[in-house]
């Protein structure tokens, strides 16, 4: 984030925060037996726009809100920050959760294995902002337009990973 970004002041004091936990996990041996993942719900809109290769907003929206920050340390790991760029989504984090804990780990409610494939047809996103009840007019029902869903697959930076969805 930018300093002249409205949403700087709240990145930098939460960002603090996670240093003062990890400062006081270490200090009290609790830091390399610990996993420690970190995601956000949404990105910023002004955010790495250089990091796309089409960095053009879609239906008005920022590409960029669509890049969450997601952070892992695993058990054991003490290195510099290592940039990622696989595609990912926040509903990877069960999966990377579980990894080296449970192998084969199942979904108690469907049973079904906990892991990934499921984006590898790509993953839905919208645009709209009107995509939670109580964002609009109705308590029950999703009110995103159809005009504003798109299918990204294997990379949210590259512009021919994008596609309509929804036509």
């Amino acid at each position: 984030a930018h300093p002249n970004d409205k949403s700087y002041v709240k990145q930098v004091v939460t960002l603090n925060s996670v240093v003062k936990l990890i400062e006081y996990m270490k200090e009290n041996n609790c830091y390399d037996n610990t996993k420690i993942i970190i995601i956000s719900d949404h990105g910023s809109a002004s955010d790495y726009k250089e990091d796309f290769e089409n960095p053009t907003d879609i239906g008005g929206y920022s590409k960029t809100n669509l890049n969450p920050i997601l952070l892992v340390k695993n058990f054991n790991e003490r290195h510099s920050v290592i940039i990622n760029d696989s595609f990912m989504t926040n509903a990877d984090v069960p999966t990377i959760a579980f990894e080296g804990i449970i192998e084969s780990p199942r979904n108690p409610f469907t049973g079904k294995i906990v892991n990934s494939k499921e984006k590898e047809d790509g993953v839905l996103v919208t645009t709209g902002d009107k995509f939670m009840p109580f964002h609009s007019k109705s308590n029950k029902k999703f009110t995103v337009s159809k005009d504003s869903w798109y299918r990204v697959k294997n990379s949210i930076f590259k512009a021919d990973c994008w596609s309509k969805e929804y036509k």
